[in-house]
């Protein structure tokens, strides 16, 4: 019996070195992605980490044409899954009477302005802000890649610039 565990071992080895193979062109962009939509270099790593992880076991192609579309979308539902999270907890904070405290943004450059206030976007307009603007894909890919229709997608992208836009303007005002 030993050797047939063996063998096994081999087998799934190879599988995921096999699952892993075309990973290095995805990843990059990826973490970057989640990096865009989290504001959090480490938490975008766990995502986009995550993300791969499970593609994997679920014996996902990873070197198709579709496979980084598919790896952002996961990417989204981790983070839905994680501010969900969140927002429980700040609720249940709230009632204990713990408020978390703001972060100024006094003195910031411009870039880090525009961060901030893209941060400030809810993030289903966020996705589509940094899908459009960022990764500059097509609505249609964005519709697609988010399975949503496209109309949903260009008045997410609508509110997200005119949320951005109010929240840069609210610094001047």
């Amino acid at each position: 019996m030993p050797v047939a565990d063996e063998r096994a071992s081999e087998v799934a080895s190879e599988a995921s070195a096999d699952a892993f193979e075309g990973l290095e062109d995805h990843y990059a962009p990826l973490r970057r992605f989640a990096y865009l939509i989290t504001a959090n270099a480490a938490i975008a790593e766990d995502l986009a980490h995550e993300a791969v992880e499970r593609s994997v076991r679920a014996g996902l192609d990873l070197t198709g044409p579709t496979a980084l579309s598919y790896l952002r979308t996961a990417v989204v539902n981790l983070w839905r899954r994680t501010l969900r999270r969140r927002a429980l907890e700040a609720r249940a904070l709230m009632r204990i009477g713990r408020v978390s405290s703001v972060v100024d943004d006094e003195g910031a450059d411009d870039r880090d302005r525009v961060w901030r206030a893209l941060r400030k976007v809810r993030y289903e307009a966020r996705v589509c802000l940094v899908l459009r603007y960022y990764e500059d894909l097509p609505l249609a890919q964005i519709a697609e890649d988010l399975v949503l229709p496209l109309g949903t997608v260009k008045s997410r992208i609508n509110r997200g610039l005119k949320d951005l836009a109010r929240h840069l303007g609210e610094r001047h005002a």
